[in-house]
């Protein structure tokens, strides 16, 4: 007797399916924010000129391989364990409200057997509005990756290359301004697959969160 058997969907299927899942997810919840915000939206600009920003913050990497496949060195494992990063950028508010900013990051991620951290350039703007001391900013950036280590595992394999050299976020920020100190709270969701090792049809996607003390001429 033949048993028909239904076919399973091929493994770069299932990771183009998750990606355009979750950037849906995020436009979403940008679009409603963009909404409810610009209702109250001001003319006035939040500041001007050259501004100074350092933090902490907290990253997490979520590991996808097709099917759930098991591989060496725990490859299909979260690393969401928490761990404090160091954050610190140059800003500049532009005229309309626009904050553009350059600064180190650190990406990466923690389990209770291995940590990454990936030593970062990030380029990126906001788009910012004012209601009272409150500014709410919506904002995109690219990432630089300039070194990745691996730390803390008795698997001794460098994979320092399984990641790409470059990686894009949007991100939403709430700010309490106090004269010329600036108090943020930035949540940014990765946009890119940041695998670039040996199996191919992994997706690495990450999440960061901060808070950062700034300070504005």
């Amino acid at each position: 007797v033949l048993v028909p058997v239904t076919p399973r969907p091929l493994a770069s299927q299932v990771k183009g399916t998750t990606m355009r899942y979750r950037k849906l997810k995020v436009l979403i919840i940008f679009l409603f924010i963009f909404q409810v915000t610009s209702v109250a939206q001001s003319n006035e600009n939040v500041f001007s000129g050259l501004g100074l920003e350092i933090g902490v913050g907290q990253n997490n990497l979520f590991w996808t391989t097709p099917f759930n496949i098991k591989t060496p060195g725990g490859v299909a494992t979260d690393r969401t364990d928490f761990s404090i990063v160091p954050n610190i950028r140059i800003n500049y508010y532009a005229i309309h409200s626009i904050l553009l900013f350059i600064g180190y990051n650190q990406l990466g991620g923690s389990s209770n057997e291995d940590k990454y951290t990936i030593d970062t350039i990030e380029f990126g703007s906001f788009f910012l509005i004012k209601i009272s001391n409150i500014v709410i900013g919506l904002g995109g950036k690219l990432n630089s990756h300039q070194r990745v280590q691996y730390h803390f595992s008795s698997f001794d394999l460098d994979r320092s290359d399984w990641f790409s050299k470059m990686s894009g976020d949007i991100g939403i920020r709430a700010s309490y301004l106090l004269n010329h100190f600036s108090f943020s709270l930035e949540t940014w969701f990765g946009l890119t697959n940041l695998s670039a090792g040996p199996l191919s049809d992994a997706y690495i996607h990450q999440n960061h969160y901060r808070f950062l003390i700034g300070y504005t001429l």
